[in-house]
């Protein structure tokens, strides 16, 4: 009955196309809603955008975060990149839904800041070894694999900001 209902309120929605109040929070949703959302307008940054943006939000390292926007994005041409605004492949069970890429910026701006107060009690401060602590790409800290990760992240050559 449930599923009965759900369906019932989806057709609603994709037929009329009623304007539901845009979600304030990353979360997760169906891949049903997704679809629907998709056709809403959704433009992505050149790189040099994205870089001159993560400098002016005050990210530790603007060339580290946009190498790993780079690289867990394709180059922003993923699936998820394109359809949930997720830059950096941000997940819990499943990949976050975010309303516009600069809410992915300011989700990981504030991920950044929580974790690395935590970091920097112990640690250097390099950021590399940061996501390395972080366990970024495995989700266990310092795993050989992110070991791998993270020169794969050097090799990636940001480009000229204007």
């Amino acid at each position: 009955m449930k599923k009965l209902i759900f369906l019932i309120i989806l057709l609603f929605v994709l037929v009329l196309d009623v304007n539901i109040e845009p979600i304030k929070y990353p979360c997760v949703i169906s891949e049903v809603i997704l679809k629907h959302k998709v056709n809403q307008k959704n433009h992505m940054p050149s790189e040099t955008q994205l870089l001159d943006t993560l400098k002016s939000k005050g990210f530790r390292d603007p060339v580290g975060v946009w190498r790993i926007a780079m690289w867990e994005s394709g180059h922003m041409r993923s699936v998820i990149c394109k359809t949930r605004n997720n830059l950096f492949g941000l997940r819990t069970r499943d990949y976050i839904y975010f309303n516009s890429w600069l809410d992915c910026i300011d989700y990981m701006k504030r991920m950044e800041d929580i974790r690395w107060a935590q970091y920097s009690v112990d640690n250097s401060g390099d950021y590399y070894d940061f996501i390395h602590w972080l366990g970024y790409k495995t989700g266990h800290s310092r795993s050989n694999e992110d070991l791998e990760y993270i020169n794969k992240l050097k090799k990636l050559d940001p480009p000229q900001s204007l």
